[in-house]
This record gives structure tokens, sequence and C-alpha cells, in this order.
């Protein structure tokens, strides 16, 4: 993740669906001059007291939303929240609206799972075509769908 960051010049990044606040513990120790944010609902696993004492703007709110107020513009997108299609999908098509020019989007579980709900990512990402962006997949145990804009 840091490395996508890099590629970037990296300013601002966001995560969707923060959980144990993983990922914020390590982009902050990554990436100390980038501007994160995390998004979860409060209720979801204690995530922000997963967050307590890192440099990360936590929201207590839905993907939804989030969007529906946001004017900010992001260089790195990790979407890992709701995994039903449906709610991939609209986090995604939300997400390249505030994307900047050089912006990264990393989808967490693009895989062919025995669970139901991360092939809908995998669906998700499959499915996404847009003039703008490049796709490329990222083989791990999860796998990662990376999506950049052209140019």
């Amino acid at each position: 993740m840091a490395h996508f960051a890099r590629q970037t010049n990296c300013v601002r990044a966001l995560e969707i669906g923060t959980l144990t606040g993983s990922w914020c513990k390590y982009m902050s120790d990554a990436l100390p001059d980038t501007e994160l944010h995390t998004i979860d609902i409060v209720h979801n696993n204690g995530a922000r007291d997963h967050c307590k004492g890192l440099p990360v703007n936590f929201h207590e709110k839905g993907s939804d939303a989030f969007f529906a107020e946001n004017d900010l513009m992001f260089d790195l997108v990790f979407i890992d929240g709701d995994h039903t299609y449906a709610q991939s999908k609209k986090d995604l098509d939300n997400v390249v609206k505030c994307l900047s020019p050089r912006g990264i989007v990393v989808l967490h579980d693009i895989t062919k799972s025995k669970h139901a709900k991360k092939q809908t990512c995998a669906r998700t990402f499959k499915e996404f075509n847009h003039p703008e962006f490049c796709t490329f997949l990222v083989k791990t145990n999860r796998n990662l769908g990376v999506i950049w804009h052209r140019g």
C-alpha cells in the first residue's frame, strides 16, 4: 500500500472500512506526511478505539454518508468496507469522483472464494469499465484490484 502511495506522491489517502485500524497504523508509520482519513461505522469492532493516538481523521459514518458531504480529493483510496456487490460498486463509483488525477484505488478481497460476500468485490472489480481508468490485478492471498487514471 505504501508503495502505491509513494508512486502518486500521496498527499491525502482514504480507507473505507477501518475494522482493526491496521491500515491506519501501517500507513501512518510508512507515510508520516500523508493526510490519512478512514471511514467506519462506530459500532463496527471498536474501529475508533483502534485508531486512538494515530494521526488519522476518523469519520464515524457509513461511506454513503461520507461521500454525500465530501469535498476532498484523494491520491490513494483503499476500499475494504462492506463487501456486498451493491455497496462495493457504490463505493467505487463514489471514489472515482474524488480521485486526484494521479490517484490510485485499491480494492481488497478480489478473489474467488468459498465466501459469497468476497466474490462480490471481485464482480465489482471485473465489471468496472471506465474510459479514463486502467485496471490491474495483484495476486496475493486475497488479491488486490488496482485502478488508476490513464495517461
